[in-house]
């Protein structure tokens, strides 16, 4: 066998031993996609008039004590959570 023909059976590989032949029946099973999109992590609220982080989350999680979760969640954009302003969107953890 000459260089080219090493080539030539490098690049143009034939079906291995252990692959099945192209009309079998077999099939590889579906593989789900990793970055498939999923259920949002947080709500959206528009910060009202007189609110407060824990009434927002008595109101939106149902427990007032809860109120660090949504400050954490929205630190970029509030960063002091007794200052929050009219008309705000805030992320509410799920």
């Amino acid at each position: 066998m000459n260089l080219l023909d090493t080539l030539k059976s490098l690049f143009h590989s034939h079906p291995a031993a252990d692959k099945p032949p192209p009309d079998s029946r077999w099939q590889v099973p579906p593989v789900e996609d990793p970055l498939a999109p999923t259920a949002p992590l947080f709500d959206t609220y528009t910060v009202q008039p007189g609110d407060t982080l824990g009434e927002i989350a008595r109101r939106q999680l149902n427990d007032e004590g809860r109120w660090p979760e949504i400050a954490e969640a929205n630190r970029a954009t509030v960063p002091d959570p007794d200052r929050i302003e009219p008309g705000q969107q805030l992320k509410i953890p799920r």
